[in-house]
């Protein structure tokens, strides 16, 4: 029980890691190519 809570917070994070990422790149692309 306590794994499953370490790991749906370690993907969590993963998931929201991976989403920023994507932000950020599209973010950046934007600002410099405008």
């Amino acid at each position: 029980r306590m794994g499953d809570e370490w790991l749906n917070n370690n993907l969590v994070v993963y998931i929201e890691k991976d989403v920023f990422d994507c932000i950020n790149n599209k973010l950046f692309y934007n600002i410099f190519n405008t």
